[in-house]
């Protein structure tokens, strides 16, 4: 979800399209579907997500070839994890050597001092090294993602630290962390990591499988999000998606309060985020799709289709595209909501995975169902 809001007036009958470039600016690449880890939140794993074989190394490389003549701008390398690959570094040497920024996921736990020193080398081109980081302590850490985690993790961030300036972290919150987040920001600070970002749990793979034991409650929910605003007053750096549905919630119900009767309502669109706009997705395995949360809308193998072929010509992206002309009150959870003309209806990843369709609403952005569970008492 995003604060874009693309809107038009009551009167317009015929809404234009926004103007989709003839390639994507933004390419998320999940590089392996392979992992060291087993984590309990993992969005690649699960029982539902399977995949064919990842690609080899010349096909990453006649792929980053292929980008680069489309001049996408920016790729974010992912998996899985990225230094499972054992050439992974030819691919970044490959991709180092594009006029493209790129950025890296990674859990840590491979990153020794050779690898933060390869790494160091591309700073021209890396603008970020993100890492995952569940807990401020090995007890929590360790909870998600698995026994002498934590050790391994702070030692790799450590060496990362030590070369290269641009670091970050992103804790994803569940009802195995929330309470200990503090830990998290102090020990981000010790690390002299630049940002940190607390994220919702994305509802794929293991995280579907486990949501029973994490997904947190409205009441737990709130309290974690009260926390993090507490702690983004002693740590600026702060920041992630799990607070940003409040933000938003705020400036809708500043509109509202602004708004008079004889205003001209806004017709909004589901316009959540930037999928299909300006970026997509490649899986481990060659398929593009709309973005990394959407795996099983599969739109066509760059083994086989040109990815601005893909882009422009594909039925799934098309179809995916819909949600551009859809206006939020031709939804039937939506059709009567007072904050229709302010709303973007949220992620499209989210309201896949509750409504088995991208032309739906995030249930998890929604202002009217959070104002309707607080009053049946938050739970």
């Amino acid at each position: 979800m995003t604060k874009q809001n693309a809107a038009h007036r009551v009167g317009d009958i015929s809404p234009t399209p926004p103007k989709i470039p003839r390639a994507p600016l933004s390419v998320f690449i999940s590089i392996t579907s392979r992992c060291n880890l087993s984590c309990r939140h993992c969005a690649v794993y699960g029982e539902s997500l399977t995949y064919g074989p990842d690609l080899t190394t010349p096909q990453w490389l006649s792929f980053i070839d292929h980008i680069a003549h489309l001049k996408v701008f920016r790729v974010k390398i992912s998996g899985g994890e990225p230094f499972v690959r054992e050439d992974i570094f030819t691919i970044l040497d490959h991709l180092s050597q594009k006029p493209i920024r790129f950025s890296i996921n990674t859990n840590a736990v491979l990153i020794d001092k050779e690898a933060a020193r390869r790494l160091q080398t591309y700073e021209e081109r890396l603008s970020d090294i993100m890492v995952s980081l569940d807990g401020g302590s090995e007890e929590i850490h360790d909870a998600l993602r698995g026994p002498g985690t934590y050790k391994d993790t702070i030692r790799g961030l450590g060496r990362l630290v030590e070369r290269i300036d641009r670091i970050s972290a992103y804790c994803t919150v569940t009802r195995l962390n929330f309470r200990h987040l503090g830990e998290v920001a102090r020990l981000a600070d010790e690390l002299r990591i630049g940002g940190l970002k607390f994220n919702d749990l994305i509802t794929l793979g293991r995280g579907h499988d486990n949501r029973g034991e994490l997904d947190l409650s409205t009441d737990e929910r709130n309290e974690a999000a009260a926390c993090i605003n507490e702690l983004k007053q002693t740590y600026p750096f702060v920041s992630g998606t799990f607070c940003e549905a409040d933000e938003i919630f705020d400036q809708i119900r500043s509109s509202c309060a602004e708004a008079t009767h004889d205003d001209p309502l806004n017709i909004n669109y589901l316009s959540g985020c930037g999928a299909l706009r300006t970026e997509c997705a490649v899986r481990p395995d060659g398929y593009a799709t709309p973005c990394d949360r959407l795996t099983e809308l599969v739109a066509g193998n760059i083994l086989d289709t040109a990815l601005d072929t893909i882009w422009t010509q594909s039925p799934v992206f098309k179809e995916f595209r819909r949600r551009f002309i859809t206006p939020i009150t031709s939804l039937p959870t939506c059709a009567d909501c007072r904050y229709a003309p302010y709303c973007t209806a949220g992620c499209a990843a989210a309201a896949y995975a509750v409504s088995g369709t991208t032309l739906a609403r995030d249930p998890s952005c929604c202002l009217r169902l959070r104002e309707e569970e607080a009053s049946r008492g938050g739970r």
